[in-house]
């Protein structure tokens, strides 16, 4: 159905042409993701003689939205989107609903993501819109749910307790009474990927819906199984061949009506953007629309969509002050529809302009008690809003806000403006129950940059687990329609008094993300694929706002040892010399690059480039050699990599780096070392020259760096097996 329309609609820079009548693009944007399916789809079933409709009303509006509309007059049905497809191709869409059905059980999860980048390309990726692919989505909620259905974990980060393996009322309680937020909604991929691992752990816990007989329910589970995988979301597997036409409209009834109570009692959304969550709830009825092709018994009625178009970083009232706004927009209202039957349209305007005045007053700010009304509890007469046991998404970032505007985050620290996503992360550890849990894929700035100092103490502070995650944007990024080098994070409370942060290694996405996730998903449950770095950060970090992206004990060993030794207390001793301490403004240049070249860092004594990135470090003359080939060997390549974001390389990176005693050096090594530079040096110019692309081939030059390894390694005290493991560090991007 989307190539249908895809085909029929024309996007260039400036309009958009539909069935050859030009539109402006922003009242295509708006009319598209407003009335898709509404002519189309929201037709009352019907018989007809090749083709069959299923009813499919447009989505519920809330009273805020009537009050919008109120004011500025509701936007008319464009009549371009009448015939924009005609009946026998909804048919034919309907027709491979089924036969997908018929085939694999269970419409593929691929669609939906389709809708998604749509409105991603059209929004022109503003407010942060890049979309989580469902790999990754499926991942994070499988892990998510299971850290707080079940989240312990002995002091290497090796999961303690199984799904699979605990069968008891508490879990069951827990999965029925889910309140999980998604913060930054967007069109509801994090939404689906929920339901999605909800309805299979509905399944596993025998959690069933009420109005459907027992013994219908024990011959399903005779006669089917639901699986979950974080390639395919859940899938139908059928134990016996020997089952009616019932029978599978009968899975399909549990399966929706499954889906129907976690949308409507167990998720919530926020999105700022109004065409964004309008967008979601169409595709959530497409999603949940695939089972009432195959059952047309199945309706609509009574779903409830939990969703707020709405600032979700905005202050929130004080709980009286939220009573005290509610009963007076309530009130307003009701006097509102009293006049509207015998009031003049100008008495009408003016008390339309009293609620929206007294709306705009705190415009930025969430009424959850209205907008979530399940979220309310009432406890020794006190009314007050509940907080949510998860909340998992995917936040915006690259976009700077000012503390002015939202002052009482302490994120800022002494800065007047930060980065978005550090203040949703924020926002997750104040809007958490006491034992709750919350993932976020992030900027990996959120491990790598100063400013992230703040963050860091505040998680630590309020989680006893926290678990780091990191993807490089190079081979492949995660986001394949943004560079940007991201990281997981899953923050868990148990309310215990031991604290660890839980570090791994970068992964690398060469071919297939999921080549990468279900390994990582093994690492989580069964390897001892983290380490704890806890003694890094606290209570003094090595380099601060960030945390180190080690993920084995070697490597942890191996930072220890060129750091510095251990002192008594739970941090470093810092006994050796950083490079800072052998800078000299009268000395001898070494130029790098702050950002960019891949993962080829070059220190050299000229860089044969007009770029603005190229940078110059002056050093002792005497060991500037010395000081080059070490920039230039994989033991900084590695230090680079655990600390920096992996795409730019900043002065704090280079100044902080330790170095042995280079008085140490012995004249035959730093004889040797002389020679080797020079010829790097050489190798390396001549690569610059001769390349035909953006990219070096480093192939050339890697002999000469693993001599400098070689060399100079052993004087960090480093073992055999910890040298060959530097020297082979990333060397599938590397050689």
């Amino acid at each position: 159905m989307i190539k249908q329309i895809l085909k029929k609609v024309t996007i260039n820079e400036k309009e958009v042409i539909v069935n050859g009548e030009k539109i402006d693009k922003n009242d295509f944007l708006s009319y598209i993701l407003r009335y898709l399916f509404y002519d189309n789809l929201s037709i009352i079933e019907e018989e007809k003689e090749n083709y069959k409709v299923i009813q499919m009303p447009l989505f519920k509006i809330t009273k805020w939205e009537e009050i919008v509309n109120s004011l500025y007059g509701k936007i008319e049905e464009p009549p371009f989107l009448k015939n924009l497809l005609n009946k026998r191709e909804i048919a034919k869409y309907h027709n491979t609903i089924r036969k997908i059905i018929q085939e694999k059980g269970i419409f593929p999860l691929s669609i939906y993501h389709e809708l998604g980048t749509l409105f991603e390309f059209l929004n022109g990726y503003k407010e942060g819109s890049y979309y989580t692919p469902f790999p990754v989505i499926l991942f994070m909620v499988k892990e998510t749910l299971n850290d707080y259905l079940i989240g312990e974990f002995d002091e290497n980060g090796k999961r303690l307790h199984f799904l699979e393996t605990i069968e008891n009322n508490d879990i069951r309680n827990k999965i029925v009474s889910l309140k999980i937020l998604e913060p930054s909604m967007g069109t509801g991929f994090f939404v689906i990927g929920i339901i999605e691992y909800l309805t299979y752990l509905r399944w596993k816990t025998n959690i069933d819906p009420p109005d459907i007989e027992k013994q219908d329910i024990k011959k399903l589970r005779q006669l089917f199984d639901i699986e979950y995988s974080i390639k395919e979301g859940i899938t139908i597997h059928k134990k016996h061949y020997y089952y009616t036409e019932r029978d599978y409209r009968l899975l399909h009834e549990w399966i929706f009506k499954t889906k129907k109570s976690i949308l409507t009692n167990n998720i919530f959304g926020i999105d700022i953007n109004q065409k964004a969550i309008e967008t979601a709830k169409n595709i959530l009825y497409l999603y949940l629309l695939q089972h009432i092709v195959y059952n047309p018994s199945l309706h609509f009625d009574n779903l409830k969509m939990n969703f707020i178009i709405g600032d979700t970083l905005s202050t929130s009232f004080t709980d009286m002050e939220k009573i005290e706004i509610t009963a007076k927009i309530r009130q307003r209202m009701k006097i509102l529809k009293e006049l509207s039957e015998n009031e003049t349209r100008d008495n009408l305007r003016e008390q339309r302009k009293n609620i929206y005045n007294l709306l705009k007053i705190e415009k930025d700010k969430l009424l959850w008690d209205i907008e979530f009304p399940s979220l309310l509890e009432i406890e020794k007469h006190t009314i007050r809003s509940k907080k949510f046991d998860v909340i998992i998404g995917n936040p915006p970032y690259g976009i700077r806000v000012k503390k002015n505007k939202y002052h009482k985050y302490v994120s800022f620290g002494k800065s007047k403006s930060t980065d978005i996503y550090l203040l949703f992360t924020e926002f997750a550890t104040k809007n958490l129950a006491s034992k709750g849990t919350f993932s976020y894929i992030l900027n990996m700035g959120v491990i790598s940059t100063l400013q992230a100092e703040n963050v860091h103490k505040i998680l630590i502070e309020n989680f006893e687990y926290l678990f780091l995650t990191s993807f490089p944007m190079r081979p492949k990024p995660v986001f394949p329609k943004a560079e940007i080098p991201v990281s997981i994070i899953w923050a868990i409370n148990k309310n215990n008094k031991n604290k660890f942060v839980f570090s791994s290694s970068p992964s690398l996405i060469t071919n297939d993300i999921l080549d990468v996730l279900i390994p990582l998903q093994k690492d989580r449950n069964t390897e001892n694929k983290y380490v704890d770095v806890k003694n890094l950060i606290i209570p003094s970090p090595y380099i601060k706002g960030r945390i180190p992206k080690i993920g084995s004990r070697t490597e942890k060993q191996i930072l220890e040892k060129i750091i510095g030794e251990l002192g008594n207390s739970s941090f470093f001793y810092l006994k050796r010399k950083k490079l800072k301490d052998f800078f000299d403004e009268n000395g001898d240049i070494i130029q790098y690059k702050s950002s960019g070249g891949r993962y080829y860092l070059f220190f050299l004594y000229h860089i044969n480039t007009q770029s603005t990135n190229v940078k110059n470090l002056k050093v002792c003359s005497k060991y500037r050699n010395v000081i080059g080939s070490l920039l230039s060997s994989n033991l900084f390549f590695w230090w680079w990599v655990i600390w920096s974001n992996l795409h730019d390389t900043p002065y704090y990176i280079i100044e902080s780096f330790p170095l042995f005693d280079l008085n140490n050096l012995s004249n035959t090594d730093k004889q040797k070392i002389d020679e080797l530079y020079k010829e790097y040096n050489k190798v390396v110019s001549n690569l610059q020259t001769q390349r035909k692309d953006k990219a070096y081939n480093l192939r050339n030059a890697s002999p000469l760096i693993k001599q400098f390894d070689d060399i100079l390694l052993p004087y960090y005290n480093l073992t055999p097996e910890e040298i060959k493991f530097i020297k082979n560090y990333w060397k599938i991007v590397r050689e």
